[in-house]
């Protein structure tokens, strides 16, 4: 028998105390067993992490250290090590003396003798239950981020520094119009590598600065070619170093947000527009207002000086009433003109006789041309000339013109007003010409611009610029043209065109298939009365000769609207015919005041006026009105309606 020399012997019990100070100062647990489980060993490090001390645990089923209710895999370890095998660091749970559970690696090795032969087994078991729990938190946010990633309404996207597209969530690419993420990856054209492209320089030079990109707005096209605007949030994605790896964006589609702020924009312009129409409706009425009064306050003064004749009294008396009616259909109509905020106005189209208008004109501006001591010249040429316009504005475009003329005339200057047939057949062209200074040839474009007074602001000459923006808007929208000629140091003449129309009487044509001429009509049709509610003397005139064949009727005429009120209520008329336009107050009040009133609210009314809007026709109607009729009328439609109203032959 063999036996170990001294030294031998000495150096084996060495490296046993070695082995066993090692294992003992391991933070780890190293515990042997039996292939039955009995624990042979149980170093510091088992006492630590278990809290069991290696008395209380030698010869203990390892089992032990199994919490309740979990299964008990020791005997299949066991059994795997009988076989040879080794374990290494599988993950479990186990209970230490305090009940509280751990998270543990442990690697399982087979223990042999000298022979070879497997007895036993040595466990090493780490206590990982702080990286675990690192692990499981890890794991919760990068779950919690993939939840957000996938499900996020915003795009949300990952590229590297030269713009390659390296993760998108499928926001992302349902804003860019693909059907998948993986459709999207595949697609090396997609569209969010070309955005980035077409803003590349601004995008880059704010990110490698450190600064990040937000908010910065792009637009764009989805894969279909549709326009898209989105917001962009960039920022990098930095190593332990602090080097950028990846840069991190996500984008809002904003396509809506900028239809929203275009549309704002669109309204707030309106608004402008509109609150500046207001402004210039305010100026143009202070405008048009002042010129009456100049001829109501200058014919009082003349009365109020006492030195007239009772001829001339009477003249300025009529011109103050004149003026009178011109400056309250002004105020009246301020409703309709405030159409101007939609750029139209409202307009009642009639033959209007040219000589009517000029002496309407004539008769507002004649005080303030005497008053300058200017000169009002007039060739009658073409005066019974009938127009289409809406009278009204005719006479306030005139009155424009003239009063302009009268307010840059020379001292003691003259205007002279002509007409004549222009170079376009069917049409009448009046000239108002002075003779004053005359406009520069680089004005003259901006004589008809709102406001433009040309310098004259500061020559103390009352005006607001204007009366020739209006002029210009009236004259067109009656379909007519005003110009301008002018020479420096020789005058200015101004020119309206407008349509020639024969008037209201030749309008009528013959008559026929109406009944019964004047001379043969007899007292076939039974007596009675119209008021004819009118301010224009054409219409009148047709009245007149469309009744004529209706001897048994008799017509009173009242030009004001008061007037006509009162004259229904003393003769009791057995039809009223109601013009809109008056020189007071409009129709509508009329009808109203005939309406209200017992005595007269049984008198059938019939409105004829030029203008024909469904909403007035229907509002009419419903007030009482029995018929509407838009001039110019057929005769044989006035005189059918009168018979079906008054009567027919008996």
């Amino acid at each position: 028998m063999r036996t170990q020399s001294p030294d031998t012997t000495e150096q084996a019990s060495l490296a046993q105390a070695q082995l066993a100070a090692i294992v003992d100062a391991s933070d780890d647990a190293i515990i042997s067993q039996t292939l039955t489980g009995a624990i042979v060993s149980w170093n510091s490090g088992a006492e630590r992490i278990y809290g069991y001390p290696s008395d209380a645990m030698v010869g203990r089923s390892i089992s032990v250290l199994v919490p309740p209710g979990m299964p008990d895999v020791m005997p299949e370890v066991l059994h795997r090590m009988q076989q040879g095998e080794r374990l290494e660091r599988y993950d479990t749970i186990h209970a230490t003396r305090d009940g509280v559970f751990i998270d543990v690696s442990i690697t399982v090795s087979p223990v042999r003798d000298p022979s070879g032969k497997v007895i036993g087994a040595a466990t090493i078991a780490r206590n990982v239950t702080q990286r675990q729990a690192v692990a499981r938190a890890l794991h919760e946010t990068q779950e919690k981020y993939r939840t957000i990633f996938e499900n996020a309404r915003e795009g949300i996207f990952y590229v590297t520094s030269d713009g390659q597209t390296v993760a998108a969530n499928p926001a992302l690419v349902r804003l860019l119009g693909y059907d998948s993420v993986e459709e999207f990856m595949s697609d090396p054209g997609h569209l969010l590598g070309s955005w980035m492209t077409n803003h590349s320089h601004e995008l880059w030079s704010r990110l490698e600065g450190g600064q990040g990109v937000h908010d910065f707005e792009m637009e764009g096209h989805r894969r279909d070619g549709t326009k898209i605007w989105v917001s962009a949030t960039m920022v990098a994605v930095q190593d332990a170093a602090g080097s950028p790896v990846t840069y991190q964006g996500t984008v809002l589609d904003i396509t809506g947000q900028k239809g929203s702020e275009a549309s704002l924009r669109r309204e707030t312009d309106e608004a402008g527009r509109a609150n500046r129409a207001k402004t210039e409706f305010l100026s143009r009425m202070s405008h048009e207002l002042r010129t009456p009064l100049t001829a109501i306050l200058g014919f009082g003064q003349l009365l109020q000086m006492g030195r007239l004749n009772p001829v001339q009294q009477t003249e300025s008396v009529d011109n103050i009433l004149k003026a009178g009616r011109h400056l309250l259909r002004l105020i009246n109509e301020s409703v309709d003109i405030a159409g101007i905020e939609e750029g139209r106005m409202a307009f009642s189209l009639e033959p209007v006789r040219i000589g009517d208008v000029v002496q309407d004109a004539m008769d507002l501006i004649g005080p303030a041309a005497e008053q300058r001591g200017i000169e009002i010249n007039v060739f009658p040429a073409h005066a019974d000339c009938y127009l289409t316009a809406d009278r009204q504005r005719l006479v306030q475009v005139f009155l424009n013109l003239l009063s302009n003329a009268v307010k840059y005339n020379s001292e003691h200057g003259s205007i002279t007003l002509s007409c004549g047939e222009s170079k376009d057949r069917g049409n009448l062209t009046v000239l108002v010409a002075d003779t004053g200074p005359g406009i520069a040839p680089e004005l003259r474009d901006r004589i008809f611009m709102p406001f433009e007074r040309l310098g004259a602001e500061r020559s103390g000459v009352e005006g607001t610029g204007l009366g020739l923006a209006l002029s210009l808007q009236l004259v067109q929208a009656m379909g007519g043209t005003i110009a301008l000629e002018s020479e420096m140091g020789t005058g200015s003449t101004f020119s309206v065109t407008l349509p020639i129309v024969d008037g209201p009487v030749a309008q009528l044509g013959e008559i026929s298939g109406c009944g019964p001429a004047p001379d043969d009509a007899g007292s076939a049709y039974p007596p009675c009365t119209v008021l004819y509610i009118e301010d224009n003397l054409a219409n009148l005139e047709v009245m007149e000769l469309v009744l004529a064949y209706r001897p048994g009727v008799k017509l009173i005429s009242a030009m004001q609207g008061r007037l006509g009120f009162d004259l229904a209520k003393e003769h009791q008329p057995d039809l009223v015919l109601l013009d809109m336009r008056l020189a007071d107050i409009s129709g509508r009040q009329v009808l109203a005041r005939l309406q209200s009133d017992p005595t007269t609210v049984d008198i059938p009314v019939v409105i004829l006026s030029a203008e024909a809007m469904p909403g007035d026709v229907d509002s009419l109607l419903k007030a009482g009105a029995r018929a509407y009729l838009t001039k110019p009328f057929q005769m044989e439609v006035i005189l059918e309606l009168m018979e079906e109203l008054l009567g027919g032959p008996s």
